[in-house]
């Protein structure tokens, strides 16, 4: 639990229900630590993990072959939208003590983004939450497949993870030109903007069908359009 002694007033009071009107707010009151540890641009998923990605893939495929390397590696990509599915469902909109602590808890996980989801530089994951985070996935590709295809599954899970954060980004801050853009767009945004426990696949949503949490879009987007329009989601 990170002390509320380090936190500023607007996210103490955005935290208990009373957020400032503003498009983005400052965390902590050390201003280096907000900057630096609390904020991500959202190009860095792609320009550091990308590299990343491609060069497991590479010595994968020399290690297996194309078929071995391409197969985990669409088994990693498979996984990680499963583990993007479970984080936002069961830890993002976890149950959290109703307590000034634990809104303060829910806030600093997930709360920001639906308060102030147009805020680019708190849309992904900082480096100091992403880069040990990666360093467990490869650690544990490793341990239980091997390096061959332990280093192509990594890949997939990598590449997943860009194009969620990519997709993510778009979805808030571009306008779809494609017909599956904007009905990602319209499903992503009445997630933000209804109540319903649904919705939760944000890249796809494969697992919210698996596991019965889709909603329709079409029924509910015209009671919601007001709230889209403004911006801000439900705490």
């Amino acid at each position: 639990m990170i002390p509320t002694s380090w936190l500023t007033a607007d996210c103490l009071a955005a935290a208990a229900g009373s957020p400032p009107r503003a498009r983005s707010i400052q965390l902590f009151r050390n201003g280096l630590v907000d900057r630096w540890l609390a904020r991500a641009h959202p190009a860095f998923p792609a320009l550091f993990f990308g590299p990343v990605a491609a060069v497991a893939l590479a010595t994968s495929w020399r290690l297996l072959g194309p078929a071995e390397a391409l197969a985990a590696f669409l088994g990693g990509w498979l996984f990680f939208s499963l583990f993007e599915y479970a984080l936002h469902r069961f830890v993002f909109h976890g149950s959290f003590p109703e307590t000034p602590e634990g809104r303060v808890a829910w806030f600093l996980t997930h709360g920001y983004h639906h308060v102030y989801p147009n805020d680019a530089d708190r849309l992904v994951l900082p480096p100091i939450g992403s880069l040990p985070l990666a360093a467990l996935f490869a650690a544990a590709y490793l341990l239980a497949l091997g390096p061959g295809l332990g280093l192509s599954a990594f890949a997939g899970t990598v590449v997943g993870y860009i194009l969620y954060d990519s997709v993510h980004y778009v979805l808030h801050h571009r306008q779809p030109r494609t017909a599956l853009g904007a009905w990602l767009r319209r499903y992503h945004m009445l997630h933000h903007h209804t109540h319903e426990p649904s919705r939760y696949g944000v890249s796809s949503p494969l697992w919210d069908l698996v596991f019965r949490t889709y909603g329709p879009v079409r029924r509910a987007a015209r009671g919601t359009r007001s709230a889209i329009a403004g911006g801000r989601g439900p705490s």
